[in-house]
């Protein structure tokens, strides 16, 4: 196994806690249900649009729920503002209904940027990986160990933890803990990644190379978006090809990596992680048999109709 700097402390963990009794697969809906049940809750995404969630937030404040939200103040890429003036004009909906909501990471601070999709309620966070879309296409699990939980809520409130070894808040610590799984693959096991972003520098791309030079042929999904537009993402994804990966292009944007029976999923993308504070983002790795049944079938009928890519 390979250790990285970040994460000597962590090598020596077990993958999985054992049949991840604190995990859930969950929902839109659910999350909606817990917004209006709570008298607490505090959200945080990287963007937030109109649809059941912010609703459910507005109205929860509306009627006296103490409702904090955090947005990306600075979204990545965002070169006509558009993201930024969806994210203020939350900020401007959810304080005039009575929350507690500002944008973070905005020009000239010192705050981490936030990538993070997570809900925290008085007795569960909910994670998300696509920012509370209500599409369907994402995967919601619902977290009720109370150290995750508390990890996420700290890391709204700008307070940095250590990782756990099956949790993490972090954009290193969740690519370390994906290397981690990767690197425990024999050649019995299948091994599935999807992504919505891609690159070299980081762990979890230097795990894959390892498999895909060991003959493991991993399968790799990437965002046909982000491909298409990043030249250094083509020809990372080139050389994981030149050295046995398999890889292949879909519409989809999900963050997920299987390894036989197991799966780690979050928000973070298998991109180089530079930010100094690191950027907020979360992970868990988790043998829960539906959890991983869900993420094997959407990953294989995604398989199915995706491209292979195109590098010239």
């Amino acid at each position: 196994m390979r250790v990285f700097p970040w994460d000597i402390a962590l090598a020596a963990t077990d993958l999985c806690r054992d049949s991840d009794p604190v995990l859930a697969l969950s929902s839109t809906t659910d999350v909606v249900a817990a917004v209006r049940s709570a008298r607490d809750v505090s959200l945080a995404a990287y963007i937030l649009r109109p649809g059941p969630v912010e609703s459910a937030l507005v109205d929860a404040a509306r009627h006296g729920a103490r409702v904090r939200v955090r947005l990306e103040g600075q979204p990545f890429g965002d070169v006509r503002g558009d993201l930024a003036a969806g994210n203020r004009r939350a900020i401007e909906e959810l304080r005039s209904a009575g929350a507690d909501a500002r944008l973070a990471h905005e020009p000239g601070s010192a705050e981490p940027p936030l990538h993070l999709k997570a809900l925290v309620t008085g007795d569960a966070v909910y994670l998300d990986d696509r920012n509370w879309a209500g599409d369907g296409e994402e995967t919601i699990v619902r977290d009720t160990f109370s150290q995750d939980r508390r990890m996420v809520a700290d890391a709204i409130a700008g307070k940095a933890d250590p990782p756990s070894p099956f949790f993490a808040a972090e954009k290193h610590d969740a690519l370390a803990s994906a290397a981690r799984l990767l690197d425990s693959c024999t050649k019995r096991d299948d091994v599935a990644l999807e992504s919505e972003s891609f690159g070299a520098y980081n762990s979890t791309y230097y795990a894959l190379d390892d498999l895909a030079k060991r003959g493991c042929a991993p399968r790799i999904l990437i965002a046909d978006r982000e491909f298409e537009s990043n030249p250094k993402e083509r020809a990372a994804v080139e050389a994981l090809e030149r050295d046995g990966a398999d890889v292949r292009i879909t519409a989809s944007d999900e963050k997920f990596a299987l390894v036989g029976n197991r799966a780690w999923i979050g928000s973070a993308n298998a991109t180089a992680a530079f930010d100094r504070p690191d950027q907020l983002d979360w992970s868990v790795r988790t043998d829960n048999a539906a959890i991983v049944a869900r993420e094997r079938v959407v990953f294989e009928k995604r398989w199915q109709s995706a491209q292979r890519p195109s590098f010239s």
